[in-house]
């Protein structure tokens, strides 16, 4: 048998399918990037990574703020109970000869009715001066509630205290939760927000256990201290980026969300700022619908079906929340 014409056969055959595969491997390398380099960039090509660092707010400049407001939410605290250990105090000292039952109930309530006078005011110089200067001014008449409870010659003249203090503290409830809501950040507003419970709570307790040791006056005497040390540090807080952007200073409320940011470059805080302009378009856009609608009564507004429903839901909340005995 002729086993040579088979072998060249077979070899011929091996001979082409090998330089076939040879050439396409040849072939698809030339193809492919001639160094390291050139690969490297393909793939930044084809993944088209962004490494350009992502801002993150800081925490801090937040929380100055957010801690001279819990201030003035702590003196809130602190007219509110001052009663409590004040009044027997003053009946053992003897004071202005003798304190009726009559003259408690006055010095106990005065405090709430100034506050249900400031509620309507601090609602109308909110959007009028601002919110930091709203800060400011609800601070004089806690600083004059306090002098005049602390040197008050009668009763008259502490009940007087009692209700400038009132007023006071009815506007520092709505303007300080204002505040801080549009100051802050999402992923923090929840926090900032309660913190301003906690400030009363203490407030409520500081009163409780220095008046346990002390007399009514240095309780007044410190609580004059703190209503000033509130009056100096509340002008040194950013005023609020959304009021800025409602009045229309735009450069002016980026400038202070910088600050409050902890921002070093405007671009950093451009897309917040933005965002915050939209919801003051859409805000002048709601007013502006109201406005056309002006020409009907308070009543007929106050008594529409939607008016009622949040007017049952407020107060019934209200109310569960004081018979829970929240002021006890």
């Amino acid at each position: 048998m002729n086993f040579n014409w088979l072998h060249n056969k077979y070899s011929v055959l091996f001979s082409q399918r090998f330089c076939s595969v040879s050439f396409r491997v040849k072939y698809f390398k030339n193809m492919g990037p001639k160094n390291s380099e050139e690969s490297t960039a393909i793939r930044i090509d084809s993944q088209e990574i962004d490494t350009t660092p992502t801002f993150q707010p800081k925490i801090l400049p937040q929380l100055f703020p957010t801690l001279i407001v819990c201030l003035a939410c702590f003196e809130v605290g602190a007219v509110r109970v001052w009663t409590s250990p004040a009044l027997p105090d003053l009946e053992r000292q003897n004071l202005f000869g003798g304190l009726t039952p009559n003259d408690k109930s006055w010095i106990a309530s005065a405090v709430t009715l100034g506050a249900v006078v400031s509620g309507p005011a601090a609602g109308f110089i909110l959007d009028r001066v601002g919110r930091r200067k709203s800060l400011v001014l609800l601070a004089i008449p806690l600083i004059i509630g306090w002098l005049l409870i602390a040197f008050a010659p009668t009763v008259t003249l502490m009940s007087v205290g009692r209700f400038v203090n009132g007023i006071s503290i009815g506007g520092y409830i709505m303007v300080s939760n204002v505040y801080l809501a549009e100051i802050s950040e999402q992923r923090i507003r929840g926090s900032i927000l309660s913190a301003t419970s906690i400030a009363l709570g203490s407030g409520i307790l500081f009163t409780y256990i220095l008046g346990t040791f002390f007399s009514w006056f240095m309780l007044s005497a410190v609580n004059i201290v703190i209503s000033i040390i509130i009056l100096l540090a509340i002008p040194t807080i950013p005023e609020s980026p959304v009021y800025l952007i409602h009045k229309g200073h735009k450069k002016k409320a980026g400038m202070e969300l910088m600050r409050l940011r902890g921002a070093t470059q405007f671009h950093e805080i451009e897309d917040e700022l933005n965002e915050l302009h939209s919801y003051s378009d859409y805000d002048h856009k709601i007013q502006a619908q109201r406005s056309t609608q002006s020409h009907q009564s308070l009543w007929t507004r106050l008594t529409r079906k939607g008016s009622l429903k949040a007017l049952g839901i407020t107060f019934g909340l209200m109310i569960f929340q004081q018979l829970s005995g929240v002021r006890i």
